[in-house]
C-alpha cells in the first residue's frame, strides 16, 4: 500500500513541483537563521539553537524523502554524491564542523532539479530574506552589528556582518542578470548598477560592489560582443581565481612590495590567510579553526575570509583536491558546450572565494550547484543560453 502511494505518478509530479518551494523555504530560513544578527548571539538563546537544530533536521528529512520518491536513483547517479558525502561525514567526525555535511545534504536533496529553476529559487528566496531582514532592522526589531574601523563606521543592516548584506545583493544581481540574459534590455544593467551603488554607499563595503560591477560588465559583454574569445578568457580566468586564492597566501611575504600592495587592496586578506597557514597544520581531513586575536587593546580579531585557505585548513587537503578536480571539469564542460552565462556565474563565484569564505553556506551555494549540474548535463540542457 505504501509503495503504491509513494510510486504513484500523481504524487511524484506533485512532489517535484513542490521541491522548488521547499528548496526556496530552506534557503530563506538559512539566511534568516545563519546570516542575520541572530547568529552572533545564538549561543545565548536556547530557542535559537532549537530553531537551528530543527532546520538541519528538516534538511535531513528533505534529503531522505527525495531518496524514497526517486525511482531513477542508481549507483552511477549516486556515486558523485557518495564521494562528497563520505568526505563530509569524515570531516564532521574529525573536526566537529557540519558545514560540508549540511551542504552535501542540500545538494543531494536538489539533485533532480534544473539549474535555471534553482537559480530562480535562490533569486526569490535571497531577495525576500534580504528585504525581511533590512525591514525589521530599520524598524528596530532586529539590531545591527556596527563595525568600527577608525573613522569608518559600517552598519550591517541586521545581518551578521557588514559585508553579508552587500554580498547577498551581489548574488541577487548575478542571478537576476543570468535569468534575464536572453532578454536584450539595457535597463537591467542600469538598475543593477544603481542598486549596487546604493548598497555600496549605505554599507561602505567594496567587495560586494566589485563583484556586482564585475557581473554587470561580464553579462553585458556576453550579450553584446563575440563569445568565442570571451568564453576562453572566462575559462582561463576561472582557473586563475582558484590558483590565486590558494597559492598567493601560501607564498605571501610582507617584504615583497607587490604582495604588500596587493594585500592592502584586499584589506589584509592575504596576510591574514598567511598567518592562519602558519598557525594551523594542514591535514588531510581538516582541523577546526577559530578567529585569532589581533589586537589585545581593541579586542579585534583576525578572520579568515579566503574561501580556499579556509577550506584547506578546515575541510582538509583531500576536499580541496576534489574541489579543484570537479571545478576544472566544470570549467572545461561549460567552455566546450558554450554555456557562457553559466561560466560567468562560475567565474564570479571563484572570484568571490578570494574575498569571502561563505560559498559553502546553503544561503549562497550556487557555485556548488553549478558544479554538480555539470556532472548531470541534463540539468543544464534547458538552461538559459
Amino acid at each position: 500500500m505504501i509503495n503504491k502511494i509513494v510510486n504513484s505518478k500523481r504524487l511524484q509530479i506533485l512532489f517535484k513541483n513542490h521541491l522548488y518551494i521547499i528548496t526556496g523555504v530552506i534557503v530563506f530560513l538559512n539566511i534568516l537563521v545563519f546570516q542575520s544578527w541572530l547568529v552572533r548571539f545564538g549561543n545565548q538563546f536556547t530557542i535559537y539553537n532549537l530553531i537551528a537544530s530543527s532546520l538541519r533536521a528538516v534538511l535531513v528529512l528533505f534529503a531522505t524523502w527525495t531518496v524514497v520518491i526517486d525511482k531513477k536513483l542508481n549507483f552511477q547517479k549516486l556515486f558523485p554524491y557518495a564521494i562528497f558525502g563520505n568526505v563530509a561525514l569524515i570531516n564532521f567526525a574529525t573536526t566537529g564542523s557540519n558545514v560540508l555535511l549540511v551542504l552535501f545534504l542540500f545538494l543531494f536533496a536538489i539533485r533532480n532539479l534544473e539549474f535555471n529553476k534553482i537559480v530562480s529559487v535562490f533569486f526569490v528566496a535571497q531577495m525576500m530574506a534580504a528585504t525581511f531582514i533590512v525591514f525589521f532592522n530599520r524598524i528596530g526589531l532586529l539590531p545591527s552589528v556596527i563595525d568600527n574601523r577608525g573613522a569608518q563606521i559600517r552598519d550591517s543592516f541586521g545581518f551578521s556582518g557588514s559585508n553579508i548584506f552587500s554580498l547577498l545583493v551581489s548574488f541577487i544581481i548575478i542571478e537576476g542578470l543570468y535569468l534575464s540574459s536572453n532578454k536584450k534590455n539595457n535597463l537591467k544593467y542600469i538598475f543593477s548598477l544603481v542598486l549596487s551603488a546604493i548598497v555600496y554607499l549605505i554599507t561602505d563595503t567594496r567587495t560586494g560592489f566589485i563583484i556586482s560591477l564585475s557581473a554587470i560588465i561580464l553579462f553585458f559583454i556576453a550579450e553584446k560582443f563575440s563569445k568565442n574569445i570571451f568564453s576562453f578568457a572566462l575559462a582561463l580566468g576561472s582557473l586563475s581565481m582558484m590558483l590565486f586564492g590558494l597559492f598567493l597566501p601560501t607564498i605571501y611575504s610582507s617584504n615583497i612590495k607587490l604582495f604588500a600592495a596587493l594585500d592592502s587592496v584586499l584589506s589584509g586578506r592575504l596576510s591574514f590567510a598567511n598567518q592562519f597557514l602558519n598557525l594551523y597544520e594542514t591535514r588531510a581531513l581538516g582541523t577546526r579553526i577559530f578567529t585569532v586575536p589581533n589586537d589585545q587593546l581593541t579586542g579585534s580579531t583576525l578572520i579568515l575570509d579566503n574561501f580556499y585557505i579556509r577550506n584547506l585548513l578546515d575541510s582538509g587537503w583531500i576536499f580541496i583536491l576534489l574541489f579543484f578536480a570537479v571545478t576544472i571539469y566544470a570549467i572545461i564542460f561549460l567552455y566546450k558546450n558554450k554555456f557562457i552565462n553559466e561560466l560567468i556565474i562560475l567565474f564570479l563565484c571563484l572570484l568571490i572565494g578570494n574575498f569571502e569564505n561563505t560559498l559553502t553556506s546553503i544561503s549562497v551555494c550556487i557555485l556548488f550547484v553549478i558544479i554538480y549540474a555539470t556532472v548531470d548535463s541534463k540539468k543544464l540542457s534547458e538552461g538559459i543560453k
